[in-house]
């Protein structure tokens, strides 16, 4: 199954991913975010040199670069393009670093499966699919780990003042700012008119989860900087 090609299901979904194809975004926030997050996994979850991930949702490449060195083995995927390029790029020294072009492909299971700030591009329908497609590529002790997942609590100004003071301490703020007035005259501002993004209270995601055979577990906290969003873990509960 390739949710990248469906292009009967939803329009929302392939209108982001049409935006995303194009867009390489802030190369500086992101190598933040990507370290944020590091810090913040590996604290939780244990690394070995065992240990097979799939970043899905790659992006960058840059979390996939932190985790080469402590992992036997980080699957790259994204549905642009031009992302996919910069992240292989940006792995070219890392032998252990793989980019999937396709899912499922002929690839093994994984120990971690990571989306970080992607399912909000996603209906319920496509995430439905999406976790089914993630499940089939999971060991039965895997897990599955969604961050920055949007939720009705989210505040517009919150979210910029979060997004802002993230910038300051990366020392990129006049940059972000350079960034966030760009989105408003880019096709950015008219997808999220035309498709917003998807919201998912933990009841959602957790009636989602039990549909395709997964638990949630929600974390403490949001594995990036984003305090109004949260993370969660998904495992199998029938092996």
């Amino acid at each position: 199954m390739n949710i990248d090609s469906d292009s009967t299901k939803n329009t929302r979904h392939l209108s982001w991913t049409g935006f995303w194809k194009k867009s390489t975004g802030s190369k500086r926030l992101f190598q933040g975010i990507a370290d944020n997050y590091f810090d913040n996994f590996k604290l939780v979850f244990p690394l070995s040199s065992e240990t097979r991930i799939l970043d899905f949702g790659c992006g960058h490449g840059y979390l996939a670069y932190l985790l080469a060195d402590r992992v036997k083995n980080v699957y790259i995927h994204d549905a642009s393009p031009s992302m996919m390029e910069i992240a292989r790029y940006a792995n070219g020294k890392k032998n252990n670093v793989i980019a999937l072009e396709k899912l499922p492909g002929n690839t093994p299971t994984m120990d971690y499966i990571l989306a970080n700030s992607v399912i909000q591009y996603m209906t319920p329908d496509i995430l439905k699919d999406t976790l089914r497609l993630w499940r089939t590529l999971l060991k039965d002790e895997g897990k599955i780990i969604v961050s920055d997942v949007l939720t009705e609590n989210l505040r517009f100004f919150s979210e910029i003042l979060g997004l802002l003071t993230f910038s300051l301490s990366q020392g990129y703020l006049m940059g972000q700012l350079s960034q966030l007035a760009s989105l408003l005259f880019s096709n950015y501002s008219k997808v999220a008119r035309e498709c917003p993004l998807t919201y998912y209270p933990h009841g959602l995601l957790r009636n989602l989860a039990t549909e395709t055979k997964l638990s949630v577990e929600i974390l403490d906290k949001n594995l990036v900087y984003g305090r109004s969003r949260y993370s969660a873990s998904l495992q199998k509960i029938e092996k």
